[in-house]
């Protein structure tokens, strides 16, 4: 499928795998299914735009010494349609089926504050399968950037709470059991 839909010029930069069914895992083409139909449901539902899966971002294909290689990839990036403008707002999603340890949640809230300093993205939303597991992945976040001091930007100027606030505010969390496909 990837083949078909990969414009003529980048069908060089992308690799392929081969598809072996007996390869495949439970939870992995669970969390795949999850992530096209979260696709189907904003570009349906709320005019987003301009999908990038995973393995078409920049720098992905790239060896892993590489200087394009991103800290974190995304499951997927998309544009928001903006009210106050005709570009978008571009969001990195990460759907969430199965939980991590707080350690490993500190190194992905630093990688994903390392893309938004470069303007890869503006903002991540995480989206779990229902409301208690949304409630408690936010409140976990807030917990980890605050105990940790993880800041978007640092500054002088203003109060290192309120710039805390500032990185939270970057991390969006969705109920998937609410959208409608």
């Amino acid at each position: 499928g990837l083949r078909e839909c990969v414009d003529p010029e980048k069908i060089g930069e992308s690799r392929y795998k081969t598809f072996s069914p007996s390869r495949i895992k439970t939870g992995l083409l669970e969390h795949t299914l999850m992530i096209q139909k979260c696709r189907i449901y904003l570009e349906n539902k709320n005019n987003c735009y301009g999908w990038i899966p995973t393995r078409m971002i920049p720098g992905q294909n790239e060896k892993k010494s590489s200087p394009n290689r991103w800290p974190m990839y995304p499951d997927g990036i998309i544009k928001v349609p903006r009210e106050d403008s005709r570009s978008g707002m571009t969001i990195a999603l990460e759907v969430e089926l199965s939980r991590k340890t707080p350690s490993r949640y500190v190194d992905i809230i630093k990688k994903h504050v390392t893309n938004i300093k470069k303007l890869r993205y503006e903002y991540v939303y995480y989206l779990c399968p229902d409301k208690k597991k949304t409630n408690s992945l936010e409140a976990l976040f807030n917990k980890l950037i605050d105990d940790r001091k993880i800041y978007l930007v640092y500054s002088d100027d203003v109060s290192k709470p309120a710039l805390l606030e500032l990185t939270k505010k970057r991390f969006r969390f969705k109920s998937i059991d609410k959208m409608k496909f």
